[in-house]
């Protein structure tokens, strides 16, 4: 109430370190809001935009700031110029598209209590990324007798009766995306499991609803691999459509021979369309970063339409019109669009699946839909691999329907050497990349490392998956 009735004079009278202290370490999140958006316009002609910006974007994590935003978006339009609200909006992208990261701090904090006063059997079923690693390294020697932790540190993946054998009387378990979590391993870890951390955002692995129904929590690391899964995306878009892979070839296998006006030509993207099957975090950063080279028009599907979205890559669009026009006159021309999936498909010059993997998607590209798709389109999926059926796209590109096509993920993986699509000159395929940068798979081992340890000590999940 204090707060509340004098934001007047506590904004002109303090500087804005004292202010933020006050409205974002004194306060829980339920109070904050209430004080930000029952007085949002008091805030923002009080504040100047640097320091109403800091506030927003730095001192509240995405879900908080998203409600701040969408619930005042038409204060938020009223009360700041165009300027300032783009600016809002447009230089925090990045932040947008994020889920908060746990601290270092605060992860060797939650480390050391989950040493000290946890108990019960855990399960790591891989070494983890160093960072992460050391942590867990940590745990040894513990005076805690209460906690034991095995840790799986051979170089080869465990197979699945040893990870059966491994996971029996298990409390906690730590997984990769390729240990499937199903009927069979949770009767052979026991009713005492209570916590299964993956270090993936994907769960298709996991079967949800049966570890729901036995009240057994699950964790994921969502946020954390946007960008590294949307850099991938693009460079198999870019390596898709210029033939990266016969250019590859023809260096290494001494095909390079005198220049040719017609030898590999690929594709360009100016005034193209691009289609996102899936504009959530991953395809909205793709997106984002694609732009730039020349789309003039996108079409996404999915389960529903994301109208904020669509703007923060309209301002996009918009920017790179105007520096291509600051060189020479262009059409600036650009429209985003929420389309059917079938709709996409038929008229997009490239399609990049950024959906999850589930009943719904699974061959959601097929031997009955390959041919809805534009003659001479681009297909690139970072997604996961059952989500192509992979004779169609062979059919595809044996047929020209598909010009080329970039994957990240295949069916089978990994997918032997002698399979068609490698074989194909112009699939050009990565073995399941997307996340692999040092900075983002040790976000994701952290995430998973916190999820397991909150659940073992009855704490809130940084990430928790629902059924």
């Amino acid at each position: 109430m204090l707060l509340t009735t004098n934001l007047m004079l506590l904004t002109t009278s303090l500087d804005f370190d004292d202010l933020s202290r006050i409205l974002t370490t004194s306060l829980d999140f339920d109070d904050l809001s209430r004080i930000l958006t029952t007085n949002l316009m008091l805030l923002t002609t009080s504040l100047d935009f640097d320091d109403l910006s800091r506030i927003l974007t730095t001192s509240l994590d995405f879900d908080d700031l998203s409600r701040i935003l969408t619930t005042n978006l038409m204060l938020l339009t009223t009360s700041l110029d165009f300027d300032d609200l783009s600016r809002i909006l447009t230089t925090n992208l990045s932040f947008l598209f994020q889920f908060t990261m746990i601290q270092q701090d605060a992860l060797e904090s939650l480390v050391a209590s989950f040493i000290s006063t946890a108990a019960g059997h855990v399960i790591i079923t891989a070494k983890l990324p160093p960072r992460t690693q050391a942590l867990v390294d940590s745990c040894f020697p513990s005076q805690n007798q209460a906690l034991t932790i095995y840790q799986w540190k051979h170089n080869k993946r465990p197979t699945r009766l040893q990870l059966l054998e491994m996971v029996k009387g298990a409390n906690g378990i730590l997984c990769m995306l390729t240990d499937k979590i199903d009927l069979e391993l949770i009767e052979a870890a026991g009713p005492q499991l209570k916590i299964v951390s993956t270090m993936s955002v994907g769960y298709d692995h996991i079967n949800i609803t049966l570890l729901s129904s036995r009240n057994i929590l699950v964790g994921n690391t969502p946020g954390v691999l946007t960008n590294a899964t949307a850099d991938i995306a693009s460079l198999l878009v870019l390596t898709a459509s210029r033939r990266a892979k016969e250019g590859l070839d023809a260096v290494v296998n001494r095909k390079w021979g005198s220049w040719d006006p017609n030898w590999l030509l690929g594709a360009e993207f100016t005034g193209k369309t691009l289609g996102i099957v899936g504009l959530g975090r991953i395809g909205a950063a793709t997106a984002a970063r694609l732009i730039p080279f020349g789309f003039s028009k996108i079409l996404y599907s999915g389960s529903k339409p994301h109208s904020r979205t669509e703007q923060l890559l309209s301002n996009i669009a918009m920017a790179v019109s105007s520096f291509n026009n600051s060189y020479s006159p262009c059409d600036s021309s650009f429209s985003i669009n929420f389309v059917p999936t079938d709709t996409l498909f038929s008229d997009s010059d490239v399609v990049v699946l950024c959906c999850a993997l589930n009943d719904a998607t699974h061959h959601l590209v097929n031997c009955s839909n390959i041919s809805l798709f534009k003659h001479g389109a681009i297909l690139v999926n970072p997604a996961r691999g059952p989500i192509v059926n992979p004779e169609a796209l062979l059919a595809g590109l044996c047929s020209g329907r598909i010009f080329a096509a970039g994957l990240d993920v295949t069916h089978i993986e990994p997918l032997t050497s002698d399979h068609p699509l490698a074989l194909h000159p112009r699939c050009f395929i990565l073995p399941h990349l997307g996340s692999a940068t040092i900075q983002t798979r040790e976000a994701m081992s952290d995430l998973a490392l916190a999820n397991l340890a909150s659940g073992l000590l009855g704490k809130k999940l940084y990430h928790q998956v629902s059924a």
